[in-house]
């Protein structure tokens, strides 16, 4: 779909259902719902594409996102994940409320949730997933009750809110985790299935600071885990409140350490 040749464009109610093979290009025009079908490769030109409606990922689909940006601009709106690697998002911005539903999402690079814009994740998981250049950008929130999957190095930011369960996981290598000093509305967990590498969650940015979670703060050596997992607060030493439970689970080994 190439819109580069049209000068005018008005969006009702309608969907644009791509079913094959093919690239979207809207050309600065804001298109109401997307759909995706089949197992054909869509790849998004490298701009930004607004949606004022709804996102529905096929879960057969192929993604090719290049260095794009989808925007969904449309109030109480909802995307339906595609579930896969393969039908990723490289750049997804929250610009009024929207709901994931369905099925997990993948975003490469960055998520902006805007000034006083909500992302519900209902029962699914957003996954957040490059170890050193995703970005979460928060101004807004992030609730409900599915969780984030927070896979990269850069720090968690201590602006907007969350309630969402967020989860610390990596895909290979030694790693570590930050998070910042803020409130943690939700359970937060620390997943390692690694059997050759250590992973560590790090409180705080620099010394003075105070973390608050209102729920559990919890280690799950996963299935395959043979590696120590640290929650670690001696390096920066902040105030760490935690309302839940603080605890470890799961059938792997490895020794949970919190120091």
């Amino acid at each position: 779909l190439n819109m580069t040749n049209l000068t005018t464009f008005t969006n009702s109610s309608g969907t644009i259902a791509m079913t094959g093979t093919g690239t979207l290009t809207t050309n600065g025009k804001t298109l109401f719902n997307l759909t995706t079908t089949g197992s054909g490769t869509i790849t998004l030109a490298n701009t930004t594409h607004t949606l004022a409606g709804s996102l529905n990922i096929g879960t057969s689909s192929i993604i090719t996102p290049g260095t794009s940006t989808v925007v969904m601009s449309g109030p109480n709106k909802t995307i339906t994940g595609g579930g896969a690697s393969t039908n990723a998002l490289y750049n997804l911005q929250i610009s009024d409320d929207t709901t994931l539903q369905t099925n997990n999402q993948e975003v490469t690079n960055n998520l902006t949730v805007d000034n006083a814009k909500t992302l519900t994740v209902t029962s699914v998981a957003l996954k957040l997933r490059c170890v050193s250049c995703a970005v979460l950008t928060l101004n807004g929130s992030i609730v409900g009750t599915g969780e984030v999957n927070y896979y990269t190095s850069n720090a968690f930011p201590s602006t907007g809110t969350i309630s969402a369960k967020l989860i610390f996981i990596a895909d290979s290598g030694p790693f570590t985790w930050i998070a910042s000093a803020r409130t943690y509305g939700g359970a937060v967990e620390v997943y390692s299935s690694s059997g050759g590498s250590t992973r560590t969650l790090r409180m705080g940015t620099g010394g003075g600071q105070t973390l608050n979670f209102s729920s559990s703060l919890k280690i799950n050596l996963a299935a395959g885990n043979a590696q120590n997992v640290t929650i670690d607060a001696a390096t920066n030493n902040p105030t760490v409140n935690v309302t839940g439970d603080i605890d470890f689970f799961g059938p792997g080994s490895g020794t949970p350490i919190i120091q």
